[in-house]
Parts: C-alpha cells; structure tokens; sequence
C-alpha cells in the first residue's frame, strides 16, 4: 500500500467523522482505550490489504484491545525505563564522577531498538488477536528482517509525517485544539502502513 494512498486514507468513504470520533476520545484518560484499540483495527486492516476505516462498533472489544496494547507497550519499555532510572541516580548521586553517562546511552539505544520493534509487535498482536504473539520475539524479528527495506522506509516516513503534524500542532490558537485528532489521525495511518508491511513479510510464509 503506498504511502501516499495511506495519508489520504483516513477521510474517504465517511472516514473523516470516524478520525473527529477518535480524537475526540482520545481526550479523555481510560477513554482513550477505544481508540487505541480502533488503530489496531487500522493495523488489521493494513496486514489484510483492505482499504477502508473500520467501524466504531464492538466497543467492547476495542477498550479490551487497546489497554492490552498499553500493556504491551508498558512491558517493552520497562527495560530502557530501568536503565534510564539507574542512570540518573548514579549521575544523581556521583555528579563529579559522570557516572552513569555509560548507562544512558545503552538506555537510549534499547529505546530505540525496542520503538522500532513496537509497529511489528503491534502488527502481529491486531493479526494474530493473542497476547502471547506480542512477544513471539523471533517470529518478529524474522518479519522485520525479510521486510527490513520497506519497514526501514515505512518507519521513516512515519516519523516524518509526525514531525510534519506536529509542526502542524504548534499552530498558534489552533494547533493545540487539532493534537489529539492529528494523533489519532496518524495512528491510523501508521497502522495501515506497517499493517500493510507486516500483511506482505507473512505472504511467503503462509
């Protein structure tokens, strides 16, 4: 799925007042779960080449998914959390000694690592609908491998329409009444991108 034809996805066929549903419920703390778990959708739908929004329906399903989601996520950065927490106390308490300088820098590479693992972890939990595939680590790793070019292209294209959308945010007035429609509008993006990714490294395996 081009990226182009991923951007302008989200506001055909009805899809703009299911994007304002969205933003507007990722206002709210807890809340917010409905529309997490609707971008996994947007991932299913990416994975299984089907280009058209879900449906805000089956709430139930979608708050169960998307707190599942903030777990997974939770769980993955807990290791960069922890290093990152070693390396202020020890800069914390040695200051002169610029210990745990070592420490940070592993702590942001892990960071790294682990946020360009997320797309495909999230990919193959909204594809597989199983908390354990979160953490099928060598599947995954196998899936990233066999699409490394396109995954390396889709993620840096990601980041620049978050950086593009985010300058959009910034907009004196404006900008700071669209951040959570511009949020969930790229997460539905995102999730039609690496979903489309993910739907292509498992086409050989299947």
């Amino acid at each position: 799925m081009s990226f182009d034809k991923v951007l302008t996805l989200p506001f055909k066929n009805g899809g703009i007042v299911k994007v304002l549903i969205g933003g507007v419920l990722m206002m709210i703390p807890i809340v917010n779960f409905f529309s997490t778990g609707y971008i996994l959708e947007c991932f299913e739908q990416g994975a299984k080449k089907k280009e058209n929004m879900p449906e805000w329906e089956d709430w139930g399903n979608k708050f169960v998914n998307g707190l599942l989601i903030a777990i997974i996520s939770f769980i993955y950065m807990l290791i960069p959390m922890i290093i990152f927490g070693s390396s202020f106390y020890r800069l914390m308490a040695f200051p002169r000694y610029h210990m745990g300088m070592g420490m940070s820098l592993i702590g942001m590479l892990v960071f790294l690592a682990f946020a360009f693992m997320l797309p495909m972890v999230t990919a193959n939990f909204a594809y597989k609908r199983n908390f354990g595939a979160a953490f099928e680590l060598g599947y995954i790793f196998q899936l990233i491998g066999k699409s490394l070019g396109s995954y390396i292209g889709a993620f840096l294209l990601y980041i620049v329409a978050g950086i593009i959308c985010m300058i959009i945010a910034m907009i004196p007035f404006i900008g700071w009444l669209c951040i959570m429609f511009i949020s969930f509008y790229l997460g539905c993006v995102g999730g039609f991108l690496f979903g489309s990714v993910y739907g292509d490294a498992i086409k050989g395996q299947q």
